[in-house]
């Protein structure tokens, strides 16, 4: 069972990456309509600074449970935690079905 605490939309690219002559196509981004969520942070840590610049890094770690039917293969995700009110871009690392539940466990960096 997912207890909804967030919203999860994927990036759409088009699904060509090169024109008819071979030279690469500027990819047009959009975000997909929200589906719900869990989102469970692992890691988010505010007070790391950059080693070159100085800069304040953010590291930011969840995993997310989301059912099957919503679920689309993508690189990258965005996350939107409703009882914090944040949101970030993330990169998704891995993918796990859960067969008994019929779910998807993301994990997102």
């Amino acid at each position: 069972m997912i207890i909804t605490s967030g919203k999860l939309e994927y990036r759409a690219r088009d699904g060509r990456e090169y024109d008819d002559n071979g030279y690469p196509i500027q990819q047009t981004t959009q975000w997909s309509p929200a589906v719900p969520c869990q989102v469970v942070p692992l890691q988010y840590d505010r007070t790391v600074l950059s080693s070159t610049t100085e800069t304040p890094v953010i590291i930011a770690r969840y995993e997310v449970l989301i059912h099957a039917r919503h679920y689309k293969e993508a690189d990258e995700v965005r996350i939107t935690d409703t009882r914090s009110g944040r949101t970030e871009e993330l990169r998704v690392i891995s993918a796990e079905y859960l067969r008994a539940v019929s779910q998807y466990k993301l994990l997102c960096r």
